[in-house]
């Protein structure tokens, strides 16, 4: 499944939460061949009678030659002389049965997983691997793409330093949202709430849990009605997985998830506190992917609720988007998207999936961007034309929509658009956003953002993660201040 861009502030701290993780490259400190030793511990309360094992082939089941353990009446779990590179670049999943002993409500009576996202994938990992329903919900929102990425399993992981940077992206997106929506700094994401009674956090992790129950219990029989899927599923968030609105962080969702080889489907529903009554769906995602010897293609769809009232007569607000991405990129190399983009106010998810493209236009954005050998960004910048400002953008949407963007010279009208940083130049566009990051030997970034309203922003973030932003309308003559007053300089 293919997300939104994230906002410009999320995607400069979360860049710095990789920097803090390392290069991007393979970190492990066990070589192929060695052996390693992993303790953990079970935390919802303390889980006594769980299955622990190392997911060797990342498939979320305990297979026979797959490293188990049985956690004891403290939670703790032990293996001793696993294979060294999988203890670095495997998850940590344990099964909770019914029968299971909880130190909170005493036998369980509905069997529920945690995971552990492999080691290299934070830099907020620990020796003791605290599995808990916070760790749990940074692994589940990202496990659907795993087989998207490629990973297949920790061996062929652990050789691809390009795939293990995408994973690191994700686990920081992850850790940030939900360190924001729970007010929890991240580092207590992995830590041990009960032993350092930290009471609210305890008490939101026995919430999670019952949601975690919830979706164990119902996804067998959510992917019996998609036999031709690679992967569906049931969720339970403690609130809107499909947004960053704090407000909502305790209000109940569902989300349903669906990876067909055709498809990607995603679908959140507002619930009622005991989870069993839907009260209206807040979201609907879906991705038809084309895939092309030069370019792919997609269609994508989104649609939420109309909280803004933009559409009177509709329920819900619906962008459905055509989108082309250029392949063989390079490291260092400027490589592209290409999108129509397409809005109107809708009632239900058929007719989103309808919408009219030409009737509803709303712009077609083209995307300039280099990545390094570890996949992070080092320039990205977001061009927003309208029909007419630049012939060649108007030459990649006629290909898209006629069907001719798999070419090996489709976007070679496009090939002198920059994202270089200190550029001015806007080939047309109404409006663009440039960006650049800088990775230092000391796992600090400077993270620059240049706009074209004249708006100049650095972000430096240390080692450590903390931050400070400057801005102003002049790059050698900037002020320290939060990212609110900054934007508020020229209205954003």
């Amino acid at each position: 499944m293919q997300s939104f861009k994230l906002n410009t502030v999320l995607l400069a701290l979360v860049t710095a939460s990789l920097t803090a993780c390392g290069d991007g490259s393979s970190d492990s400190n066990n070589a192929a061949g060695s052996q390693a030793d992993l303790t953990g511990v079970a935390i919802d309360g303390y889980v006594e009678g769980a299955t622990a094992f190392v997911d060797y082939n990342l498939n979320g089941q305990l297979d026979d030659n797959e490293p188990s353990a049985l956690t004891d009446q403290n939670g703790q779990f032990e293996f001793s002389g696993i294979d060294g590179v999988c203890a670095d670049y495997a998850p940590i999943v344990i099964n909770v049965p019914v029968g299971a002993y909880d130190s909170d409500y005493g036998v369980v009576s509905e069997a529920y997983q945690l995971t552990f996202p492999p080691k290299f994938s934070s830099n907020y990992s620990n020796d003791i691997l605290n599995t808990t329903p916070f760790t749990t919900v940074i692994w589940n929102a990202i496990k659907t793409e795993l087989s998207e990425l490629g990973a297949d399993g920790c061996q062929a992981l652990a050789a691809n330093s390009s795939l293990q940077g995408k994973i690191k992206q994700r686990v920081a997106e992850q850790e940030y949202r939900l360190a924001n929506r729970y007010n929890i700094a991240v580092s207590d994401l992995y830590g041990d709430f009960i032993k350092q009674g930290n009471t609210a956090q305890h008490q939101l992790a026995q919430s999670l849990t019952i949601g975690l129950a919830k979706a164990y219990e119902e996804t067998r029989a959510f992917e019996a009605l998609y036999p031709d899927a690679h992967v569906a599923y049931v969720e339970y968030w403690l609130g809107n997985p499909a947004s960053d609105d704090i407000s909502v962080a305790d209000t109940w969702y569902r989300k349903e998830y669906v990876g067909h080889p055709e498809y990607a489907q995603e679908t959140v529903y507002q619930v009622s506190n005991d989870l069993d009554t839907i009260v209206t769906m807040t979201h609907y995602l879906k991705t038809n992917t084309t895939l092309g010897q030069y370019n792919d293609s997609e269609t994508f769809v989104v649609m939420d609720e109309d909280t803004l009232n933009s559409y009177p007569s509709s329920a819900y607000h619906c962008t459905k988007q055509l989108r082309a991405n250029q392949k063989g990129n390079t490291v260092g190399d400027v490589y592209y998207e290409f999108a129509i983009n397409a809005q109107g106010g809708v009632n239900d998810a058929a007719e989103c999936e309808a919408l009219d493209i030409d009737a509803n236009r709303s712009g077609t954005p083209l995307t300039a961007m280099t990545k390094d050998q570890y996949g992070r960004y080092t320039t990205y910048a977001q061009f927003d034309f309208e029909s007419g400002d630049n012939a060649n953008v108007d030459g990649l949407n006629y290909a898209l929509t006629n069907q001719l963007i798999d070419a090996p010279t489709a976007f070679d009208g496009v090939s002198t658009i920059s994202p270089e940083i200190d550029l001015t130049e806007g080939y047309g566009a109404l409006s663009w956003i440039r960006s650049a990051w800088e990775y230092l030997n000391d796992s600090s970034m400077i993270y620059t953002e240049h706009r074209s309203t004249g708006l100049w922003i650095i972000t430096n973030t240390a080692a450590n993660g903390t931050y400070s932003v400057s801005c102003g309308m002049d790059k050698t003559n900037l002020t320290v201040m939060d990212m609110s007053s900054c934007l508020n300089l020229v209205g954003h």
